[in-house]
Formats: structure tokens, sequence, C-alpha cells
């Protein structure tokens, strides 16, 4: 295989990225106006945001916002499954960029950690603000299995996603209460 087929993937990966953070700093209206579509709204606030590869985008903020008016729980299941399904850029990065960068340089130094172990840092990573996108391009690289992966980071991003509704809910509820705002 040529060289230049060997970093399609890749450059296809990275500009698809731009194209999504482009994307995020040109309609950050209709990014804001995702808030109205209600459950619907997080689930594509949270895949968007977690389909990019290191640039933050607003989905925590749109789930915030929504936790006023939805049931937070649910609406963490719901942004959690969408962030999820939007980490598997970085999963696919790492599957497609084990062909560029030195496999086996990468492997040796990955594989010392115990493979009964990376479901739970991928857990840890997920329902954390450590940087994910790290720990999906390594699971990638590895070849870690998809279905463990999408469980393991599913859990932590949902349990995540609803921490942030519900503290969000209760925040705002306290702010209505001492500065008189709302109803």
């Amino acid at each position: 295989r040529s060289r230049a087929a060997r970093y399609l993937p890749l450059l296809a990966m990275a500009v698809f990225s731009v194209l999504v953070a482009v994307a995020l700093l040109l309609a950050q209206d209709l990014l804001e106006g995702l808030g109205d579509w209600g459950y619907a709204g997080a689930f594509v606030a949270m895949l968007v945001n977690n389909a990019t590869i290191i640039l933050p985008a607003a989905g925590q903020l749109i789930v915030a916002g929504l936790s006023a008016s939805l049931n937070p729980v649910l609406l963490g299941v719901v942004g959690g499954i969408g962030g999820t399904i939007g980490e598997l850029t970085g999963y696919a990065l790492g599957v497609t960029g084990r062909r560029i960068v030195s496999a086996e340089n990468l492997d040796r130094r990955l594989r010392r950690v115990p493979r009964r172990l990376f479901g739970p840092a991928l857990f840890v990573f997920a329902v954390t603000p450590l940087p994910f996108d790290v720990a999906g391009i390594a699971a990638g690289t590895l070849r870690y299995p998809i279905w463990p992966f999408l469980l393991w980071v599913g859990a932590g991003k949902i349990l995540n996603t609803i921490a942030i509704a519900v503290a969000a809910r209760f925040t705002i509820a306290w702010l209505e209460r001492v500065f008189g705002l709302g109803g």
C-alpha cells in the first residue's frame, strides 16, 4: 500500500474534526438553538461536543440549561448516549492512526496496562473531566473491542451527564430562590 494511501484515513478524520469545529464556530446560534429541541437537542449537542477531537463544544452548557425544564436523569441518559456515540471519532482515529504512528512503540507502552484494567480506565476518563480523546485514541490503537468500549464509555458519559444536569438543576433553583429570578 502506498504511503499516501496509508495517511488518507487519518487525513479524513482530521479534516472531519476541523470541519466540525469550524461548523460549531460558524453556527453558534444553531448550537444554542439545540436547547429548543429538548432531549433530542441534548443528544445532538453531546454527540457533536464529543465528536470533536481536542476542541470542546457547548454540549454540557446546553444540558445544564435544559435541566431547568426537563427531567435531569433522563436528560443525562440521552445526552450521555449521544456523547458516547460522539467519542467513536477518537476511537476511529486510533484505529486509522495505528497504521501511521509507530504502532510497535505505542503498543509496547500501552500494553503495560493490564487488559482487565483498560475498561475501568475508560470509565474513569469518561465520568471525570479528564481528556477522554487520549483514552479513546489509545483504545482504538490497541484495537480494544468496540462493544466493551461503548459499554464502559457509555456508563461513564451517562453518569457524568446526569451529574451535570442534576447539579445545574439544583444550582438554577438555588439562584432563583436567592436572587428572586424566574417565576
